[in-house]
Order: structure tokens, then sequence, then C-alpha cells
């Protein structure tokens, strides 16, 4: 199964790099993707959501979800970056991804207000990435990091630490079918705001 790697360069350019070892190939490129303009070295995301495709999501230098992504099962290479809504979101912020179904991709990241954002793609549906759209009030750490924990193969549960130092978790129920819930408080721990969670 080909393995992928990406980052983006010192210029803000997506860049690739491939390794097919069924095929015995060494690590082949880095090669640039596109031409969306993203913050140097920023973080990127990606998620292989079947045998054949990889999706790769970052935030451009504007502030603009951006998704990448690559179909094995055609010769079309990379396709994107491209931008997904209009969500007003810190440049170069990091993005969390889950797959709560085989067909669904969801994506979290927190905006310059410091509110959640969800964008998701149901790749049943045929309609490409839907949103961001908030999830939530304000009161998060503005571009800071979101880490997702899967409780099962139908509940998940998104971390964060808001302006005071308190650890806030948002909840999917795949089951319920309502979506993303929004941020509550857990306990009442003085944490270093906007600090990484991490969980297992």
């Amino acid at each position: 199964m080909l393995k992928v790697a990406l980052f983006v360069d010192r210029n803000g350019m997506l860049n690739a790099t491939s390794r097919d070892p069924i095929r015995g190939t060494a690590w082949q490129g880095p090669y640039t993707i596109g031409n969306a303009r993203l913050v140097p070295g920023s973080r990127v995301a990606i998620c292989q959501p079947n045998d054949t495709t990889f999706i790769a999501l970052m935030v451009d230098a504007i502030g603009v979800l951006n998704v990448a992504s690559l179909d094995v099962s055609t010769s079309d290479g990379w396709q994107g970056p491209d931008t997904v809504g209009s969500a007003s979101l810190i440049p170069g912020c990091p993005v969390a991804i889950c797959q709560p179904t085989s067909s669904l991709v969801t994506a979290l990241m927190i905006n310059r207000d410091g509110v959640l954002n969800v964008a998701s793609l149901d790749m049943k549906s045929g309609k490409g990435w839907q949103g961001p759209d908030t999830v939530g009030g304000m009161g998060l750490v503005p571009g800071s990091v979101v880490t997702i924990f899967g409780a099962s193969t139908s509940v998940f549960t998104a971390f964060m630490v808001d302006r005071n130092g308190v650890l806030n978790a948002a909840a999917l129920d795949v089951s319920a079918g309502t979506g993303w819930q929004a941020p509550n408080t857990v306990g009442n721990s003085y944490l270093v705001p906007g600090s990484h969670v991490a969980a297992l």
C-alpha cells in the first residue's frame, strides 16, 4: 500500500513524498502540489478514508481551510489544494481530522474568534466538503490545537483547553445523527490556555 508524507516548505507550498512498499520503491519526491499559498512550515493533517484515497487539510496564509486529495486508482496525482468555505481561521492553524464512518470525514479547527469550526465530507453524497461551520460559542484560544479521541466506533470527543485554562470537550455520537455538539467544560483545572491535549 502506498505511503505518503506531506509538508509545507519554506516558500509556503504544499509538498509530498511517497513510497510504494509493494513495488519496493524508495521515497520519491518531494514534489510540489498545486499553488496554494500556505504558511511556511505549517501543519498538514492527513487521512486515508479508504484503500485508494488520501485527503490532506491545511489552513492557508489568509486563514481559509484548504483540501488536497489523491486517488491512487487514477493517474491524476494530487488534486488541489482548493479552498473550503470562507471561515476566518488563524493562518496555518492546526486541523484535526477524524473519520466517524466509512463515508464521512470531519475536520475541526478553532477560528479567529475562539469558536470551534467543523467541516465535513460525506463521500456518498458527492457534494464535496461542507462548512466550516461554527459549533458553540466563543471562549477557546484562537488557532489552538483540537485533539480527537474515539471512545468507540460511533462516539468521538474533541478536546481543547479554553482561554481560562479549563479543559473543554465537544462530542459526536454518530448514531444520534446530530453532528458535533458544542464544547462544554470538563472540571475546573487551570491548564495553560490553548495547550495540547494528548489522547489515546
